[in-house]
């Protein structure tokens, strides 16, 4: 029996799970729709976050796939032979290069006792708008709320700090307030993320820009696998 779209999908993409498991994150939880499954790549569109994704094995196959290309508000490319023909032909004002960290241990991570995580709703809206340093736009902030994707962490009933996880399944968002930076926070809030993924069955993956130090520092000592290829974001 032949298998379905969707399975060559995940064993194309298996072959380098790291660098493409934010494209087997919409595959496993059922929100993708496969594009193009081959032995040379895979294209998909995330119908949570309207994104189109592309990891390719040459660029034959990945010019081939983005003359058929449907329009989309986000893409995903995994290959930097790419980069310049996406550019020309999406024109998106915003690219960023990250890597891919994963959490691969089925051990959940330690969280700080005296510090408490409750979801968000649209009420805590401003605090988040004002301190969140990557302008989303109000929609997708209103979405992430509606979805149950963002949580803050409290101290003695003060807020810390928040996070949660984006569209199309990376955690992220993680901003700890001026004040209260360098207690550890960020770290355990991560560690509540990882946690609550592991307990759907999901594997914790984050986008971390290739620049941001501090970030991949973090997540290498709290047992994440840093990808040695970026991918990037254009929206």
């Amino acid at each position: 029996m032949n298998n379905t779209p969707e399975q060559q999908a995940l064993e194309y993409l298996k072959r380098n799970l790291l660098h493409n498991i934010g494209m087997i994150r919409p595959l496993e939880r059922g929100t993708a729709q496969v594009l193009y499954s081959g032995d040379d790549g895979v294209m998909l569109r995330d119908t949570v976050s309207d994104a189109i994704m592309q990891s390719v094995s040459t660029y034959e196959a990945g010019s081939r796939l983005l003359e058929q290309m449907p329009g989309a508000k986000l893409y995903l490319i995994h290959q930097d032979f790419m980069l310049d023909d996406f550019n020309a032909k999406v024109n998106m004002p915003n690219v960023f290069e990250n890597f891919t960290a994963a959490y691969l241990s089925p051990d959940p991570l330690p969280t700080i006792a005296d510090m408490s995580v409750k979801q968000l709703d649209v009420s805590d809206f401003d605090v988040v708008e004002k301190n969140y340093g990557v302008r989303v736009g109000d929609e997708y902030l209103i979405g992430r709320f509606e979805a149950g994707a963002l949580f803050g962490a409290y101290v003695d009933g003060e807020m810390v700090g928040f996070g949660g996880e984006h569209e199309e399944g990376s955690m992220g968002m993680l901003v700890i307030l001026d004040q209260h930076r360098r207690k550890g926070y960020a770290a355990s809030l991560v560690g509540f993320g990882v946690n609550r993924l592991l307990e759907h069955g999901l594997t914790p993956f984050s986008c971390v820009g290739v620049d941001n130090l501090a970030s991949i520092e973090m997540h290498k000592k709290l047992g994440f696998t840093i990808s040695s290829d970026s991918v990037w974001w254009l929206f």
